[in-house]
């Protein structure tokens, strides 16, 4: 997984602030201009074979719109706007006010497959909404600005996730194929208990839900469904509970904090305290106080 510390103001605009992270389907990117002015105008976008989904974190109050060279939206949008785009044309952008947005975008190739891998008979492509409010979809997007914001803490298995339950959202609310989108589903007790033992194995790697569905001979929107109603928890939150709890035997042995960090597979102490704390409800410190036999 590439991660890209954005947060970096783009040489063409010093207010642009991008912040992006590439999962193994999709791409993410969070931008956002504080100034009240906007942007300058930009250039067109180069064409590419890929989709792309925009929701508005915060009220954008004004922007101009061309697709290939002709004006189609002058205007705004509030928070939760969701607008999506075939980047096959060739789309330019004023932005005229502050606005801060994540974007998922997905190859053409990716989407078509997703689709088939839920039913889809014919090639698929997605409904622009045109800023209708989704609520869903704003969720999903806040969910992510803690791994935009410290790439460098973000799980591969965390973004997958997230990633594959915006695209499914997608084709299922916005696509133009009919797709089957599993409302229930369930894993063996062999297929939980080859989950769980991969992702134990593998704690300490940045692995994919692909990798570890793959391990289970399943999809993986059907593995993160069916995981999820076995367990009652994602596979990402399953694997950070358990290092947590593992977290916890090396605090009753009275082990360092900055060393049961590194030995658990945190990047560091305060990203160790900060899941702990999420997690547990206090950090590490208090809680070894607390148990201190």
């Amino acid at each position: 997984m590439t991660q890209s510390a954005a947060r970096t103001p783009s040489p063409a605009a010093p207010a642009l602030i991008v912040e992006r992270l590439d999962t193994t389907h999709a791409t993410i990117a969070r931008m956002r201009c504080d100034a009240p002015g906007g942007l300058p105008p930009a250039p067109a976008i180069p064409s590419q074979d890929a989709f792309s989904a925009i929701v508005q974190l915060r009220p954008f109050a004004a922007h101009t719109l061309w697709r290939d060279g002709r004006q189609v939206f002058a205007g705004g949008h509030g928070e939760g706007a969701l607008a999506i785009t075939s980047l096959q044309q060739s789309w330019r952008c004023h932005h005229r006010a502050s606005f801060d947005n994540v974007r998922l975008q997905v190859s053409c190739d990716e989407l078509q497959a997703f689709a088939r891998e839920h039913g889809a008979r014919a090639p698929i492509s997605l409904r622009n909404p045109e800023g209708e409010a989704d609520g869903v979809m704003l969720s999903l997007a806040r969910a992510l600005l803690p791994s935009l914001e410290a790439p460098e803490q973000a799980s591969r298995l965390f973004l997958d996730q997230l990633a594959t339950t915006m695209m499914a959202h997608l084709v299922a609310h916005y696509g133009s194929a009919s797709v089957h989108m599993l409302k229930t589903a369930t894993l063996s007790r062999r297929q939980e208990a080859l989950a769980k033992e991969y992702l134990v194995a593998h704690a300490g790697e940045d692995v994919s839900i692909e990798m570890v569905a793959a391990h289970c001979n399943l999809s993986r929107s059907y593995f993160i469904k069916a995981f999820k109603q076995n367990t009652g928890v994602t596979p990402y939150r399953w694997l950070l509970e358990h290092r947590i709890e593992q977290s916890k035997a090396s605090l009753r042995q009275g082990m360092p904090i900055s060393e049961i960090a590194a030995l658990h597979g945190f990047s560091d102490q305060s990203h160790f305290t900060r899941i702990f704390s999420a997690v547990v409800g206090i950090p590490p410190a208090k809680w070894r106080n607390r148990n201190d036999l």
